[in-house]
């Protein structure tokens, strides 16, 4: 199903295109519709889609170049948000880096099956970029 997300990526892509081209010929009959499907498919591709493949590529790279840390989970929150039927939690997290004591929330979807470990008071496993503490993904 990770599939699914490119594939709507590409279709927005596509959409954004193809209402460019009625705004740049200046078809005035369909310039009205262009024009709001363009800010239909932005905005949905701005907060919908984007998020998730940023999401994404900063899991690509911290698994690559990221140290590995342990958190203590402080809280977490629902969302109401969700990516190919995950849910998507909002985690408060505490841990050291570079001999500092650091809190950081994310959010992030969370598998089924980690559901059960992910409350207060527990210990998790993160990525984290070694310049950067405020980049940082919960480690699957």
């Amino acid at each position: 199903m990770q599939w699914v997300k490119y594939l709507f990526a590409l279709i927005f892509a596509l959409g954004m295109a193809g209402c460019g081209w009625l705004l740049y010929t200046r078809e005035f009959g369909h310039f009205a519709v262009a024009a709001g499907m363009l800010l239909l498919f932005g905005g949905i591709f701005r907060y919908a889609v984007l998020p998730v493949l940023r999401t994404d590529a900063l899991v690509r790279e911290l698994r690559k170049s990221g140290i590995a840390l342990q958190a203590t989970i402080l809280e977490v929150n629902g969302t109401s948000k969700y990516v190919n039927e995950l849910p998507i939690l909002r985690v408060r997290l505490k841990f050291t880096h570079d001999h500092k004591e650091v809190i950081r929330e994310i959010e992030q979807p969370i598998p089924f099956e980690r559901l059960a470990f992910v409350r207060p008071a527990e210990h998790i496993a993160i990525l984290a970029d070694p310049d950067n503490d405020q980049r940082l993904v919960l480690d699957w």
